[in-house]
């Protein structure tokens, strides 16, 4: 059975759709008879216009994808759950407060989230996105994906504090760092990376 033929116009919507922010397989979910993911790709390689169309709806995903995670942030200080410390006010109303446990869990969840989208957006477009350090001593580049979680956690930092979000969250949003070789914790000094790669093998 022969492929089905698909006009270029029906390959500019779909990049068109993909520019909203939408990735192309989702875009394919929504069309009916569509091409599949790989036909679209092969037919933008083969045209010039097209690969053209799809460099542009690509730089505008990434875009649409940065100002989600600005907003990702920004909704951690909105519907902040609370709850009952089983005591009354001078005005014989409940107290409430912060429930920690489940705003760590929303920030938790919202790390995740953030740190996906500025890894992703930083490989798709790495001029506008990726991290731009020693580009003298460099051939391209430095993605976020090569940066140490110090430098991925004072991004996030400062996209949150930006955004007005209370300094308590921020620390939540933060990835664990490692510790530095050499560094004595509870009295014992960190192995080194040859220590620990020998532990465990039989003299």
């Amino acid at each position: 059975m022969a492929a089905k033929k698909y006009d270029d116009s029906v390959f500019m919507e779909i990049l068109e759709e993909h520019s909203k922010g939408k990735t192309i397989t989702a875009v394919l979910r929504e069309m009916p008879n569509a091409p599949d993911i790989s036909r679209v790709l092969r037919r933008c390689a083969e045209n010039p216009v097209l690969s053209q169309a799809l460099a542009r709806a690509s730089r505008l995903w990434c875009d649409v994808k940065a100002d989600e995670a600005e907003q990702i942030a920004a909704d951690l200080n909105e519907n902040i759950p609370m709850m009952d410390t089983g005591k009354l006010d001078s005005a014989g109303k409940p107290i409430m407060k912060v429930d920690l446990m489940a705003q760590k869990s929303r920030c938790a969840t919202a790390r995740v989230r953030i740190d996906t989208i500025l890894r992703v957006i930083a490989m798709v477009n790495p001029a506008k996105y990726g991290a731009k350090i020693d580009m003298t001593v460099r051939d391209e580049a430095p993605t976020l994906e090569s940066l140490p979680d110090s430098e991925v956690n004072a991004r996030i930092a400062r996209l949150m504090r930006a955004r007005g979000i209370p300094e308590q969250y921020v620390q939540m949003m933060m990835i664990p760092e490692l510790p530095p070789v050499g560094l004595v914790i509870d009295n014992q000094p960190a192995a080194a990376p040859a220590q620990i790669e020998s532990q465990g093998r039989e003299p």
